[in-house]
């Protein structure tokens, strides 16, 4: 039914746009079954849908925030299935698309949330292919936007957690690495934070 309202209607953006969700949601519905190929393919369906609308209009900064989602709920669905360089071009797309929205409306918390999202998809899929430094990096990038934002919003407990979790993932890597003290050093300011969180 959505195919046929956006086909007869192409001028209607917003057609368009929910005829990717419902792509995207049927890749989740096919990912849970087990169906990676089909999953990645109705994924890339709904990229396509939403390259256009990115492309078409602009200015409409929600067309290019799904964009970037769907890039990386595509990436997921390739390291799953195994493909980690081809997650990882996934990842770098997601997070330009991410960072342009986030430098052109910084008062808009969920461009920085993703942000950080997607360069901890990036770091492991980093991770996963054995580039443990270039991992590193974006394990310290994703590390860095949560930090900034569990500044600003001391109150939102979510940002704190997520700050919790990027140290403890930078600092098992870290160990990986040899660097033993560091990743000490990470575990424990992601120890610290979850005491005072149920304190």
């Amino acid at each position: 039914i959505s195919g046929r309202v956006a086909a007869g209607n192409p001028a209607v953006p917003d057609y368009r746009e929910l005829l990717a969700g419902h792509y995207a949601s049927l890749g989740a519905l096919q990912k849970d079954v087990g169906r990676l190929d089909e999953a990645m393919a109705f994924v890339q369906k709904a990229i396509e849908i939403r390259r256009g609308l990115a492309t078409d209009h602009p200015d409409v900064r929600e067309y290019r925030f799904y964009l970037a989602g769907s890039y990386n709920n595509l990436a997921n669905l390739q390291r799953d299935a195994g493909k980690h360089h081809e997650a990882i071009c996934g990842y770098q797309k997601a997070i330009e698309i991410s960072g342009k929205l986030a430098v052109e409306s910084p008062r808009d918390v969920r461009y920085r949330v993703f942000l950080a999202i997607h360069y901890l998809g990036l770091g492991r899929a980093q991770e996963e292919t054995g580039t443990l430094k270039q991992a590193i990096t974006s394990f310290q990038q994703s590390l860095a936007i949560r930090k900034e934002l569990a500044s600003e919003n001391p109150q939102v407990i979510d940002y704190q957690y997520a700050l919790a979790s990027s140290y403890t993932d930078l600092g098992s890597l870290e160990r990986s690495l040899g660097r033993t003290s560091e990743g000490l050093a990470n575990c424990r300011r992601a120890i610290d934070i979850m005491e005072r969180l149920v304190a």
